[in-house]
């Protein structure tokens, strides 16, 4: 059947309680102007089912289509999961979506990623499905994976051995919590591309791409960090909160730990930072 035109709607549990779905206004066109019953087909099903239907009223702010409660149970409805409503030629198509299962498929699009922009793509879907912004669920997914073992393989790059490097997938993540900013200096510039150059230096090289052993850096702090002496700190959770380059303290952003106050300390010591180098760029 040709689809003519689609929408999500989440779920509420005023809406879950009454057994309705509520159609926005700006979806009214969609629907008849009066109330009548409406034909429905629930998911794949061919078998059609009239349903009552009220168009947009001043009272209620919105469509609704009603007695689907059982369909609801049917399929285990919570909070936070949505039904797609595909408008065809002979009638509306109401297919359920549980939250967690798009999250799911949405997340290991995500990790098989082979290309930056294909793991953005599954991060913004992701996003969408959890309706969180792009950031937010991005320092979720990596609070997520900080718990995850990633193992950090040799590869043969003639005529050396080397590390293989990041995922698209942490890649991804990293660029969008830190906007491709240095977490010692807070510096980045944009490529002919648009988007932000950064480097992500693995501390200990064979200790896979654990989070806690990535840093986000630019081109000058990445340098220091290979060839400088260097002591590392970290917090009771294992995340680097300051590096030592040749005997000078200097302060790590992490955007995972900005409830404590010493993560709100070294924000304010990374934004103080970023601002004086940026300051002197200017003099030059």
């Amino acid at each position: 059947m040709a689809t003519l035109k689609s929408f999500r709607v989440p779920l509420t549990m005023s809406r879950l309680s009454k057994g309705l779905l509520a159609i926005r206004r700006k979806f009214q066109q969609l629907f008849p102007p009066s109330a009548q019953k409406i034909t429905v087909f629930f998911d794949d099903e061919t078998k059609p089912h009239l349903k009552p239907y009220t168009p947009y009223r001043s009272t209620t702010r919105e469509c609704r289509i009603y007695n689907l409660r059982q369909w609801f149970r049917k399929h285990k409805a919570a909070v936070g999961d949505w039904v797609e409503v595909i408008v065809e030629e002979t009638g509306y198509r109401l297919v359920f979506r549980k939250r967690s299962e798009e999250e799911a498929k949405h997340r290991e699009e995500l990790q098989k990623a082979e290309t930056e922009e294909q793991a953005q793509e599954a991060l913004r879907k992701l996003a969408q499905t959890q309706r969180r912004s792009l950031r937010k669920t991005a320092l979720k997914e990596l609070q997520r994976v900080a718990k995850q073992t990633w193992e950090r393989k040799r590869v043969i790059v003639a005529p050396q051995e080397r590390y293989e490097g990041l995922p698209a997938s942490l890649r991804t993540l990293l660029k969008i919590v830190y906007e491709g900013r240095c977490q010692i200096c807070g510096f980045t510039f944009l490529k002919r591309n648009g988007e932000p150059y950064f480097e992500v230096h693995h501390i200990d090289p064979a200790g896979g791409h654990q989070p806690q052993n990535l840093l986000v850096l630019c081109a000058n702090c990445h340098a220091q960090m290979e060839h400088a002496e260097v002591t590392i700190e970290r917090d009771a959770q294992g995340w680097v909160t300051a590096v030592i380059i040749n005997g000078e303290r200097r302060s790590v952003y992490q955007a995972l730990n900005t409830s404590s106050p010493i993560a709100t300390t070294v924000l304010a010591l990374w934004v103080s930072s970023m601002l004086w180098h940026y300051t002197m760029l200017n003099r030059i």
